[in-house]
């Protein structure tokens, strides 16, 4: 899918005070933390129909989890992080226009993350005798795939304005 670049008015010296500061923080943070800040970025800024999909999805998986969105993205093995971070590669990748690659890389890592994490929720919904563990799994993805295809599909109401001319004085 071809996209049209982002037209925006920087002043040159936007842009090089800009680059004083991303240069910086390469210094401070090292190149590997800014990369993967960088991919980070781009889950979390992901619009699709105009809406911000991404920020909605890390927010309700956070909720949900009760998690803050630093440990959904930190490598800790704990598991609610893990099923977290299932639950969401699976969701990201049904409903973003993006591939494995590159929802793995906002995380670090590569795409296997987000292979079996759709394959470990695929499992779960084709077992015919689901673990404990895979059906509270099933259940909380269902939840939130759910409330992402509520988001993506929501239409306001348009408000009708009503005509007072001709109402009496």
């Amino acid at each position: 899918m071809k996209r049209e670049a982002n037209k925006f008015n920087v002043s040159i010296s936007d842009m090089v005070n800009l680059h004083k500061l991303f240069i910086e923080y390469i210094g401070i943070y090292g190149i590997d933390a800014m990369e993967q800040a960088l991919n980070i970025l781009v889950l979390r800024q992901y619009k699709k129909d105009n809406r911000y999909a991404g920020r909605f999805l890390i927010n309700k998986v956070c909720e949900e989890f009760e998690i803050s969105s630093l440990e959904l993205f930190e490598s800790a093995g704990k598991q609610e992080l893990v099923d977290a971070r299932t639950v969401y590669c699976a969701i990201a990748y049904d409903t973003f226009d993006l591939s494995q690659d590159q929802i793995g890389s906002g995380f670090g890592r590569k795409r296997g993350l987000v292979y079996r994490a759709t394959k470990e929720i695929s499992d779960a919904a084709t077992q015919p005798k689901p673990s404990p563990y895979q059906k509270k799994l099933l259940s909380v993805y269902n939840r939130l795939k759910f409330r992402m295809n509520a988001y993506m599909a929501f239409q306001a109401k348009k408000r009708e304005v009503k005509d007072n001319t001709d109402a009496p004085e």
